[in-house]
């Protein structure tokens, strides 16, 4: 009785823990199906290549080793019974190959070079000799692809600084995908960003910075701001991707930012355009001649900032910061509109039977002369409450700008057979636009705010399996702000006959 009385406790225990694992795993199954999809694409490349003997046969368990050149992090493997051997998941970058096989001289390949999301290949045939001889060989250059049906396109640190790329705030290494086979330039009026890749819309392009998604929700487009100094690699997909890439069947836009390296290293930058530097067009030169503006316009383009990164444990832990700061100060273009002359206010303000109608008219700027009507060529003037106010042109310049502060901050950590990350971009905007007002303080003003916090980690379990982790927060905001949050709504005066001023009229 009593066995049987610990048997049936035991089977309820076991009943109520499978009960409580299929509820747990109901949860995560119902917290997965509430959040929204998020395909993680890989920053990293595979690595592999063949060891084979003078006469072609294969080495088996040849020891490899393989050197990131700029970090010195390590990693080895052995080659198989057919002589091959594959590292599945490494950051890109330039590699030192080292082969080790009994019997055989040393082998040494360097600057192999690892793309993102690509197969690179380092094969090796090794001599008879003893292991202290080694014979050292460059890598030449990149063979054709013939390990996958997948067209990219890489741009690497070098590229990245050599070709030109759009200045100001919309500065972004993205633009280079214009240089690649199979893309053209958006016509106008299309939505989206990117251009045409592989006949596809630009709305069906796919954007992602270190392997997580940075899609615009509103418009397709990229979320986040990345500083061009930041980038180490930019990687366009434009068919034929893998499974990984099921956003969208546009392209596939990849930035993966750089990390420290063994030794301290740093850029600066500063870009400048004034008007004391710049030439006057001859639109504006007729504009000064005809006395309509009294000077060039004021600009003002400044952009300037700074990348450092280092080993924090040589080895083993790196960082990288860089920052960035982008102001533009212009003037719109100068528009013309109508309005009252001196004399022409002093009227209206008299006519106003209400006082506080005066204090309002008293706040909007006048005329300097009255102009001549184009039609007739006598002064130009309007009719309120049947009495003729003389009115002329008001030169209005609105100023516009940006003031944008990005930011960049990685860190890197190998431990044994991970690769730990994180990442921290920051972009915060002010963008200010004309809307042709005689005030400032009726402008137009967005204010953009962007934070992404991500971590990873890469966990190269054996030579055929690789589990890619990476947790993402975002922020990002878009608010468009009235400058003056005091200032007046339009205003209808009726003793004036219904005269309405305000913004909304840009009276």
């Amino acid at each position: 009785m009593t066995f049987e009385k610990d048997r049936n406790g035991a089977s309820s225990d076991q009943q109520r823990r499978v009960v409580r694992i299929w509820l747990g795993l109901l949860l995560a199954v119902v917290a997965l199906a509430l959040c929204n999809s998020a395909l993680a694409q890989r920053t990293t490349g595979s690595l592999r290549g063949q060891v084979l003997d003078p006469q072609g046969a294969a080495v088996a368990n040849a020891k490899v080793t393989v050197t990131n050149q700029a970090t010195g992090v390590v990693q080895t493997t052995q080659t198989t019974s057919a002589g091959t051997w594959n590292l599945p998941s490494i950051l890109p970058g330039k590699y030192t190959v080292s082969v080790e096989g009994p019997g055989f001289k040393g082998f040494v390949k360097k600057d192999v070079t690892v793309l993102a999301d690509q197969e690179n290949v380092a094969d090796a045939q090794l001599q008879l000799g003893v292991a202290s001889e080694t014979i050292e060989v460059m890598a030449g250059t990149e063979q054709v692809q013939t390990t996958s049906s997948s067209l990219n396109n890489n741009f690497d640190s070098q590229a990245l600084l050599s070709l030109p790329v759009v200045g100001g705030a919309l500065s972004s290494p993205l633009n280079l995908a214009i240089l690649a086979p199979n893309v053209t330039a958006q016509p106008g009026g299309v939505t989206g960003i990117g251009g045409s890749v592989g006949g596809t819309r630009p709305r069906d392009n796919n954007f992602t910075v270190d392997g997580v998604d940075d899609n615009n929700l509103g418009v397709t487009g990229p979320n986040s701001t990345v500083i061009q100094d930041a980038v180490s690699e930019f990687t366009l997909q434009t068919n034929q991707f893998s499974a990984e890439y099921g956003h969208s069947a546009g392209g596939q836009f990849n930035l993966v930012t750089k990390t420290g390296t063994n030794a301290w290293h740093g850029t600066g930058e500063w870009y400048t355009q004034n008007r004391n530097f710049n030439s006057i067009d001859n639109l504006t030169k007729q504009a000064i001649e005809a006395g309509t503006i009294s000077g060039q316009p004021a600009y003002d383009n400044n952009r300037y900032g700074g990348t450092i990164g280092g080993p924090l444990v040589k080895d083993k832990w790196f960082i990288f910061g860089a920052y960035e700061r982008t102001y533009l100060h212009g003037q719109g273009t100068p528009t013309p509109l109508l309005a009252p002359t001196a004399g022409g206010l002093s009227s209206l303000i008299g006519m106003a039977a209400n006082p506080t109608v005066a204090s309002i008219l008293q706040n909007y700027p006048v005329a300097p002369a009255q102009s001549l009507d184009p039609g007739t060529g006598q002064p130009s003037t309007t009719t309120v409450n049947g009495q003729n106010i003389p009115i002329g042109n008001l030169i209005i310049i609105s100023p516009v700008g940006t003031n944008e502060h990005d930011a960049q901050v990685n860190s890197d950590y190998s431990v044994g057979h991970h690769q730990l990350g994180a990442r921290f971009n920051f972009s915060q905007a002010t963008f200010v636009f004309p809307v042709n007002s005689t005030q400032e303080r009726f402008n137009q003003s967005q204010l953009y705010r962007n934070r992404k916090f991500t971590i990873n980690d890469v966990w190269s379990i054996n030579s055929n399996w690789v589990n890619d982790l990476r947790l993402q927060y975002a922020y990002y905001s878009l608010a468009n702000q009235n400058p003056c949050s005091t200032c007046p709504q339009d205003v209808t005066i009726v003793d004036l006959g219904q005269v309405t001023v305000g913004p909304g009229d840009n009276q």
